[in-house]
């Protein structure tokens, strides 16, 4: 049979008076005011007197040691939670502690959690400024040659070597030029007889001494042939974020007889970051280029020769060689995939055009006839038209980004 079912233990709760171990519960405080107080008649107009009172004074987090102010004349009258017994008798250290200890858990803080996402809001926006911050230093020390603050490394300077030589070649026939970064220029001269090619390389270190070794860690090599002549250029890898900036400039010049001969002369040009500029030289001429700026004046093109780049712009101001060739007809490209191209022909110029611009416009000098279409535009005829039969030569001008200009010269 369950407790519930044999009924209560007493018949009602029992008073203070009928419970003798009551007194072991209460503060030595309230264990003093109940034995004096008076029993029987008296009982019922009973009331403590009058004495000393102390009040604790404590913070919401109360903790060890809060301050006590002892308030005077203050009459016990009901008793109050903030108020205490002055009396001979301290309470136990042990009971003060327990009780303290009691509260701080019922009114520990707790952190809120919006608090922690500011905080990791705040520290993600104070990491990106400073990788900004950085950033923009190390391009301002990149292009400045100074270092804006101590931790970006000491400030660089430029510094720059120079050679000059002759290559013994009479007879000159095919140009070959490889190269990573710099500028290409080739013009020809009436008055050498054999190729000259001047070398400019430039570095961008803190010192003459350091200036030294990285020029020698710059490789150009140089392979004249019978009637060729081939020039490669190897600069060392950058180290780091601010290692050294390499580049190295070629200038050629070439002699007359370079157009005079019984074949068209043969230029290959393959760079990856620079200009190329062609001057005076007329043949079959092929420049790749990856970002940078292709001019070519005073020049005739022959059968093949193609004018490439990536990123940049394109400038043609010549003739074009069309006669008939053996197996097929003259063919000559111009090109670039995100840029201009300038091409100023004669106007009497027998070639058939096949320009293409896939975002951008044509704009011409010439009366031809431009179809456009949801922002490409496209023209496939004569340069001239009705200026008599179909002309066998083909011009291919193609643009990814950008515009075709036709001048007519």
């Amino acid at each position: 049979m369950s407790r519930e079912s044999k009924g209560p233990r007493w018949s009602e709760e029992p008073g203070e008076d009928s419970w003798p171990a009551y007194e072991e519960f209460l503060p030595p405080g309230r264990r003093a005011q109940r034995r004096s107080r008076p029993s029987g008649p008296e009982a019922a107009r009973w009331q403590p007197a009058e004495e000393p009172l102390r009040r604790r004074r404590a913070s919401r987090w109360e903790e060890e040691g809060a301050e006590e102010e002892v308030v005077e004349g203050v009459a016990m009258g009901g008793g109050r939670e903030n108020l205490l017994f002055v009396e001979e008798e301290e309470e136990p250290a042990s009971y003060r502690r327990g009780h303290q200890a009691d509260y701080r858990r019922r009114h520990k803080r707790h952190g809120h959690p919006w608090l922690w996402f500011l905080g990791g809001c705040s520290a993600a926006i104070l990491l990106l400024l400073l990788g900004i911050v950085v950033a923009v230093f190390a391009a301002l020390r990149s292009v400045t040659g100074s270092s804006p603050l101590p931790i970006l490394g000491p400030a660089v300077n430029t510094y720059t070597q120079t050679s000059q030589q002759t290559i013994p070649i009479n007879n000159l026939q095919q140009l070959k030029v490889s190269s990573q970064i710099g500028s290409v220029d080739i013009a020809v001269d009436s008055s050498l007889s054999t190729p000259e090619l001047t070398v400019i390389k430039q570095v961008r270190v803190g010192g003459q001494a350091e200036a030294d070794e990285e020029f020698k860690r710059i490789s150009v090599q140089i392979q004249p042939g019978l009637t060729s002549l081939q020039v490669t250029t190897t600069l060392p890898q950058s180290e780091g974020l601010n290692g050294p900036n390499d580049t190295v400039n070629l200038r050629f010049k070439l002699p007359t007889q370079v157009n005079q001969g019984a074949t068209p002369f043969e230029l290959n040009v393959e760079l990856a970051v620079g200009d190329v500029h062609i001057q005076g030289l007329n043949g079959m001429l092929v420049v790749e280029n990856e970002a940078g700026n292709i001019t070519v004046e005073r020049t005739t093109l022959t059968n093949g020769s193609s004018l490439r780049t990536v990123n940049g712009q394109v400038t043609f101001n010549g003739t074009l060689d069309t006669r008939p060739v053996a197996g097929g007809r003259p063919l000559f490209q111009i090109h670039s995939e995100v840029g201009q191209l300038n091409v100023t022909l004669p106007a009497s110029t027998a070639v058939v055009v096949d320009a293409y611009v896939n975002s951008g416009k044509i704009v011409s000098a010439f009366p031809i006839q431009v179809s456009t279409n949801a922002g490409s535009a496209t023209y496939y005829g004569p340069l001239v038209p009705g200026s008599g039969p179909m002309p066998a030569a083909l011009l291919r001008l193609d643009v990814g980004t950008g515009t075709i200009n036709l001048h007519s010269a």
